[in-house]
């Protein structure tokens, strides 16, 4: 009787025994199950993060290690947003003037080319500040390039919200009018001209050092024109018919 009861009880302890390590077995692959689903997360995580487009918003992780990576990911994920953004501004920006550089003009150029061809009005205007190499001989770069963002600024301070106005490069700039009223671009551009003068004389430059603002403009024909460079070439060669008849306006159509 005692060497049943013994076996029976060695049998339950067996049972027993048998039972925890199923438990833990079960356990372990759940727990390995979980890592597993955790680190193909952090993988298409990581891809978001070379990708940038991770923002953040994803599922609580459940394992500590998970979540102290979770967290690093987002502090790399902002610092790689933020030199992208950086990146970008400084393509698309001149470092003088602080206006939308030829880059990002060409790209407002051809976009806006799809707009008149659909029946929108839109003025194309090159511009050139005269004797500018004249002050950079006699008086330095330093004063040419504070002269540059005199314009820089008289341009900006008057264009509309959805023109653009850029900084080409030297001393030549342009602007992008979208629905600009053609009978009244030329009176426009000769108060930004006389504006120009005014804001250096405000600043108390010798006239000698004093610089003009000559514009040559052409509006977008939807009809004759098959590509963007020609309305800018127009802008471009009224700009050179200008003379020292004291002109500062010329159109070219």
């Amino acid at each position: 009787m005692s060497t049943t009861i013994l076996s029976l009880a060695s049998i339950g302890a067996a049972i027993i025994i048998v039972a925890i390590a199923m438990l833990v077995a079960l356990n372990a692959s759940k727990a390995v199950k979980k890592a597993k689903s955790e680190l193909k997360t952090i993988k298409n995580l990581l891809i978001q993060v070379s990708n940038g487009t991770f923002d953040g918003d994803n599922a609580a992780p459940q394992i500590k290690e998970s979540a102290e990576i979770l967290t690093a990911l987002n502090s790399i994920a902002k610092d790689v947003k933020q030199q992208q953004q950086a990146v970008t501004h400084f393509a698309y920006v001149d470092e003088l003037t602080g206006l939308p550089n030829k880059r990002r003009f060409d790209e407002e150029l051809i976009r806006s080319f799809d707009f008149a061809k659909r029946g929108l009005p839109v003025c194309i205007v090159s511009i050139e500040v005269s004797d500018l190499k004249k002050v950079n001989s006699e008086s330095g770069r330093a004063m040419g390039d504070k002269i540059l963002k005199m314009l820089a600024k008289t341009l900006e301070d008057k264009i509309r919200k959805t023109d653009l106005t850029a900084h080409l490069g030297s001393d030549e700039f342009a602007l992008v009018l979208p629905n600009m009223d053609d009978n009244k671009i030329q009176d426009w551009l000769t108060t930004l001209s006389e504006q120009f003068l005014e804001q250096q004389r405000n600043e108390n430059l010798p006239d000698n050092l004093s610089c003009n603002a000559r514009f040559g403009y052409s509006f977008i024909n939807k009809e004759k024109d098959s590509e963007p460079q020609q309305v800018m070439d127009r802008a471009m060669h009224a700009l050179s018919k200008i003379n020292g008849d004291g002109s500062t306006v010329a159109m070219e159509g």
